[in-house]
Formats: structure tokens, C-alpha cells, sequence
């Protein structure tokens, strides 16, 4: 018969035991929140970025957001840990990340140009209101898209409307393309005039907001057919990609744009 501290010990091991799977249960709850908010940091780090001169920088930030964006929702699913607060942080994350930061990138365009590439510190006390309305359409476009998709079931296998954190990969690579010249050297001039950066945030706020349906890239099978536009935009990618490099991916989200129309077209 077993003693007293041997009952006791093994209470309390048994205990311990309970105890540490309860806090690898509730911990392994909180690991998508993590990742979530992994992204929104790197979109404060970002803006912290572009307002402190190093838009480049600050620019590849939603490139790292988007990793993050990207993988939380595996990572929910594989933790079996979905929730209603990891949908709010993820929207609240990609307003930094995809709505703010690359409407100050295109600020800092209005700003700076002609001479855009030269190191500038971006002061609001010296903005007048009309190099502030890309800021002010692209968040209220980005912020409407995100407040609606939250609701809306009609978007659990496809988007309507522009998902934003393709809005923000176009503003970070158009920036970027710029800068490494990846462009043409008439598009840069035709790109770095107000009316195309105002038409740009406009054009892009009301896609965010559009009804248009627009093919999501996750998959039930890896066949060939319900995937065509799919692959059909991974294919015609990768040769942007490779010749434009940054230029390439803002050449991208339009190919993706534009296919995604040429879908709804045929569907009907």
C-alpha cells in the first residue's frame, strides 16, 4: 500500500502536469494573435520608417507584413485556433500595414517629387490639404474594405473588392520599381505626376470598395481545372517578376486585377 508522500507527490505532480497543459492550450491559442500582430508592428515600424526619411525601408515593410498576414491564418488552422478577436486584430493590422503605410509612401511621392530619391524627412506641419488626400482616400477605402469584409460572409472562398493587402504590395512595389529604376524612364515620369498619384488613389480605394469578385489563391486540389486563373497569374508573374524585379509585382496585382475580371466575364 502506498504511503502518504507518495500519494502526495504524485497529486502533485498529476497537478503540475494539468496545470502546463492548461497553459499550453491557452498559450497555443494566442500564437495566431502573435503572428497577427506581427504584421502590425511592421507596419508602425514602417510608417515610423517613412517618416523618419528611410521610405525604403519603410517600404519593405509591407512585404514582411504581408509574410505575416499571409501565414497567420495557417496557423490558426493548424492550432485549431480561430477566433473572433484574431479576425478584428488581423483587420486592424492590415489598416496599418496595407492602408496607412503605403498611403504615406504615395504622400512621400507628392512630396518629394521631382526630385523623390534625395533624403527627405516627411514634415505634415508643411503639407497643404491637397498632398493629403491620398492619405485620407486610400485609409477611408482600405478602413471601409476591412470593416465590411468582417461581416460579409459572402467572402470566405473568394474577395469582393480589392483585398488590401494587395493595395499595399502595388504601393510598396511602385515605390520601390521607382527607386531602383524598373520602369521606363517615361513611365517614371508619367507616374511621379499628381494626376496619376491622385488617380492611382482613387482608382485603388474604389476597387478596395467595389463589389467586383476577385479569385482568392487558396485551393481545395492542385488540378488544373477550377485553378486556371490561379495559375494562369502565377505563370504570367514570374517573368515580370524576373525582368521588372520590384516594378514586376505592382505589374502583378494589375495582372491579377485583370484577370480576376476576365473570370467574371467568362462565369457569365
Amino acid at each position: 500500500m502506498p504511503n502518504r508522500k507518495s500519494c502526495n507527490f504524485r497529486n502533485f505532480a498529476l497537478s503540475i502536469f494539468k496545470l502546463s497543459h492548461f497553459q499550453i492550450t491557452k498559450l497555443k491559442r494566442h500564437i495566431p494573435n502573435i503572428v497577427t500582430l506581427m504584421n502590425m508592428a511592421c507596419g508602425c515600424a514602417g510608417i515610423a520608417m517613412v517618416l523618419s526619411g528611410e521610405t525604403s525601408i519603410g517600404a519593405m515593410m509591407i512585404f514582411l507584413g504581408a509574410i505575416f498576414d499571409f501565414f497567420d491564418g495557417f496557423v490558426a488552422r493548424a492550432f485549431k485556433a480561430d477566433s473572433e478577436l484574431g479576425k478584428q486584430l488581423d483587420s486592424m493590422s492590415d489598416l496599418v500595414t496595407f492602408g496607412v503605410l503605403p498611403s504615406l509612401l504615395l504622400v512621400a511621392l507628392l512630396v518629394a517629387a521631382p526630385d523623390w530619391r534625395k533624403p527627405f524627412v516627411l514634415n505634415f506641419a508643411s503639407l497643404d490639404w491637397t498632398q493629403m488626400l491620398p492619405l485620407s482616400i486610400i485609409v477611408l477605402g482600405a478602413g471601409y474594405r476591412l470593416a465590411k469584409f468582417n461581416i460579409d460572409t459572402r467572402q470566405s472562398t473568394s474577395f469582393l473588392g480589392l483585398p488590401s493587402p494587395a493595395n499595399g504590395i502595388f504601393f510598396a512595389s511602385l515605390f520601390l520599381g521607382l527607386s531602383t529604376n524598373g520602369f521606363p524612364l517615361w513611365l517614371n515620369h508619367l507616374i511621379l505626376t499628381p494626376i496619376t498619384l491622385y488617380s492611382l488613389a482613387i482608382i485603388f480605394a474604389l476597387l478596395m470598395v467595389s463589389e467586383i469578385p476577385m479569385f482568392a489563391m487558396k485551393v481545395k486540389g492542385y488540378g488544373w481545372k477550377g485553378n486556371e486563373f490561379r495559375y494562369a497569374l502565377l505563370i504570367l508573374s514570374l517573368p515580370l517578376i524576373v525582368f521588372f524585379q520590384f516594378a514586376g509585382l505592382s505589374l502583378c496585382i494589375i495582372l491579377y486585377i485583370l484577370l480576376s475580371i476576365i473570370q467574371n466575364l467568362v462565369k457569365r
